[in-house]
């Protein structure tokens, strides 16, 4: 039960930043969303990263739900780095 509440409260804690960025455009742009909020493969998108948190959470030594709901929070912008980072083009 413990392993689900870390995945879950990662989630939960990336699909909080999502949340947060989608009400931020939406009152920085005169109450209208961006068209990425307007696709269903953002959302796909985004329940993916979430998931990705929620594994990070479980595989990362977290021990209690704080620790990975930080972990959840910080999951989107690690895989954006990571996802922009050189280290991955290089050749194997």
């Amino acid at each position: 039960m413990e392993t689900v509440q870390l995945f879950l409260s990662a989630v939960f804690g990336s699909l909080v930043t999502d949340i947060y960025e989608a009400h931020k455009c939406y009152h920085s742009t005169h109450h209208k969303l961006p068209i990425r909020y307007r696709h269903f493969s953002f959302y796909a998108v985004c329940l993916l990263a979430a998931l990705a948190a929620g594994c990070l959470a479980v595989l990362l030594p977290c021990r209690t739900p704080v620790q990975a709901l930080i972990v959840g929070l910080a999951a989107p912008k690690l895989i954006a780095v990571l996802g922009k980072s050189d280290f991955f083009k290089g050749s194997f």
